[in-house]
This record gives C-alpha cells, sequence and structure tokens, in this order.
C-alpha cells in the first residue's frame, strides 16, 4: 500500500532531488538500496568501484549505475559532480536509506527559502540484537540546530566553537544545492592519497557551513545502518582515526596539502590565525569521538541471541529499545515520523 502511494510522487518535490551512492563491493545492499530508490520514483547516481559490475540492475529510467573500476571516492566525486541534473542532491550509503516524507519537507525548505543551502533532518540509527530489532536517537547534539550566520568564518565559528563539546556531523548528509553539492564533490577530488578516510567527513563538515546557511528540521529522515559492517580496507582504514592523522608528523605533507586546498576554496579572505584557530576547534572536537575500543574481559559471549535472552532475564532494562519505542520518545521531544515509512526503509536494509 505504501509502495502505491509512493508512486505518486512520479512527478513531485522527489523528482527535485539526486541521491548519490558510492557503493564498494556490497552488491547485495547495492542492489537492495537501489531498488528501494526505484520504489520511491527518486533520481539515483550510483557509483561503483567493486571487483564485479552489478549483473542485474532494477529497471527504471531514474536510476544511473556508472561503474567505476579502480577509481577511488575521489575520482568518483568528480565523475559525479558531472553527472548531477536535479535542484537539489544528497549522498547516502548504500546500506542506509532516507524516507521520503522526510525529504519532502527538506526539499520544501528549500523552496521556500532562498537564502538556505542545505536542510537536514534527524536520524535514528537501527540493528539487530539477537531477535530484536532495536533503534537509537542518533546524533542528538543536532537537534533543533540551524545556522544562519551571515558570513562563513561566523558560521564556522559557530558550527565548531567553544561552546560546542561533541563533534556536530551530518553535513554530507543533508540535502544540499547542487551548485554547491558540486563543489564540495570537486573539493573532495583534492582529497585524494590523504590516509584517513575521515578526511571526507571532516571536509564536508568544513566546506557545507561555510558555503551557506543551514538549518535542521524536526523530522527522521535517516535510517543507519549500525547491522552492516563498515568498509574497511588497506586503502579505507577506518582505525586511522582524523586527530591521529592531524597530529603524526608522518602525515604532515597531506595535511599541508589539504589546508592549502581548503585555504583557496573556503578561507581566501580569511587570516592565517582565523583560519588555524578554526582547525585547532575541529582537532577538540573530533577527539570527542574518536576512540579506539578498550580492551575488555577475554570472557565474552560471541552469539546475539543467547546474550539476548541472558540479558531479558537478569537486566531486562539494559536490553536495547525498539524502533517504535525510540519513535515515541523522539516523538516527545518535537521530532516527528511516519512508522510506516521507517518500517519500508527496515525491510529494505535488514535483510
Amino acid at each position: 500500500m505504501l509502495k502505491a502511494s509512493i508512486s505518486d510522487n512520479k512527478n513531485g518535490l522527489l523528482s527535485e532531488i539526486t541521491v548519490i551512492i558510492f557503493s564498494r563491493n556490497r552488491p547485495a545492499e547495492l542492489i537492495r538500496s537501489i531498488q528501494y530508490w526505484s520504489d520511491l520514483n527518486v533520481n539515483c547516481l550510483v557509483l561503483d568501484n567493486s571487483p564485479n559490475e552489478l549483473a542485474e540492475i532494477p529497471l527504471s529510467p531514474l536510476i544511473s549505475y556508472l561503474y567505476c573500476p579502480n577509481l577511488n571516492f575521489s575520482q568518483r566525486a568528480l565523475i559525479a559532480s558531472e553527472f548531477i541534473k536535479n535542484k537539489y542532491s544528497i549522498v547516502c550509503s548504500d546500506d542506509e536509506r532516507y524516507t521520503p516524507l522526510g525529504l519532502e519537507a527538506m526539499i520544501k525548505e528549500l523552496n521556500s527559502n532562498s537564502e538556505i543551502l542545505s536542510v537536514g533532518g534527524h536520524a535514528i540509527a537501527v540493528g539487530k540484537y539477537g531477535p530484536l530489532v532495536y533503534g537509537n536517537f542518533a546524533y542528538s547534539q543536532m537537534l533543533h540546530y540551524e545556522n544562519l550566520e551571515s558570513n562563513n568564518l561566523n558560521r564556522l565559528e559557530k558550527h565548531f566553537g567553544l561552546k560546542e563539546f561533541v563533534w556536530p556531523i551530518g553535513a554530507m548528509y543533508r540535502i544540499i544545492r547542487s551548485e554547491s553539492m558540486k563543489k564540495l564533490l570537486t573539493i573532495f577530488y583534492h582529497c585524494q592519497s590523504i590516509s584517513t578516510p575521515y578526511i571526507y567527513e571532516v571536509t564536508s563538515e568544513i566546506v557545507v557551513t561555510a558555503l551557506g546557511k543551514s538549518r535542521y528540521l524536526d523530522v527522521i529522515f535517516w535510517i543507519r545502518n549500525w547491522q552492516t559492517p563498515a568498509i574497511n580496507q588497506a586503502d579505507w582504514d577506518r582505525k586511522l582515526f582524523f586527530s591521529h592523522w592531524w597530529e603524526n608528523e608522518k602525515y604532515i605533507n597531506e595535511k599541508v596539502r589539504w589546508v592549502d586546498n581548503l585555504t583557496r576554496e573556503i578561507f581566501s579572505t580569511q587570516s592565517s590565525g582565523e583560519i588555524e584557530k578554526i582547525f585547532d576547534s575541529i582537532v577538540r572536537l573530533r577527539k570527542t569521538t574518536e576512540k579506539l575500543p578498550t580492551a575488555g574481559s577475554n570472557f565474552s559471549i560471541k552469539n546475539d541471541y543467547i546474550k539476548y535472552y541472558l540479558r531479558r532475564i537478569f537486566t531486562p532494562k539494559l536490553l536495547p529499545k525498539k524502533v517504535e519505542e525510540i519513535l515515541v520518545n523522539t516523538s516527545s521531544v518535537g521530532v516527528a515520523s511516519d512508522i510506516y515509512e521507517v518500517e519500508f526503509a527496515l525491510a529494505s536494509i535488514l535483510k
């Protein structure tokens, strides 16, 4: 029934957006993702550098699948910048989903306010714990966030300022006016050969904040996947955190090259002192989230089903909350959601 109602959006607000997916060696997840966006009648641009090209792709004139073997993330970002045709665009992981009503609300905000460059919404992270499909209200620090400062320096100071104690996340995962998305993707191209994969997340926070005003709507739109393991390869080393990379003399040439490029593209009117202050704040905030897991006991139970039933018997209050409970809790702080759309997304993710 939901799928039938979604088909009515073929020429509606969702036709104004392009969803950009960078995929690598996750064919099953990618096929489900393409099917999801095809069902929503959303323009979807896929850049896949897996070892093998997808054998079957859901048929839709709105899906553009570009097989890019041996091209890294930066190179594919540059290609993506040349293929975006819609007014707005957003990056989405191949194993995560956005809800249509959330996207529509964000598009309406951009259509009604020409001064806003990017619009975000809120996320729930989902996964399985034994038989339980659980949820978490992710990135609650972005609740009621908006940054309407009049110039790039003031916006960056607000975003990364001394009053902030948690890394502000999500710039790359907002709807962005496509001319600015193209600029961001072009800057990503100049991040190639930088050793930490977190450079793209940090760069997006800087660039999107600097380029224009932003606002978060009180709506759940992003269904984050905490079930599927993150991509971790020799050339995509998630153990090399941004703050470690920044402070390690081994990477000084990469650091200088990255800062020089951002200075040309973003900070051309700022003094060296102002730029240094911004980067000091960025490193300080990154350290709040970048922590390696500590070694625990030698004994641990690996099976989530066993852990679930033991916890259910002995410490039921410590069980993760069901997705439905999280949506009720977020509603109590004024964040709207649509349970049917969330369930539709969950069915696409957790298979």
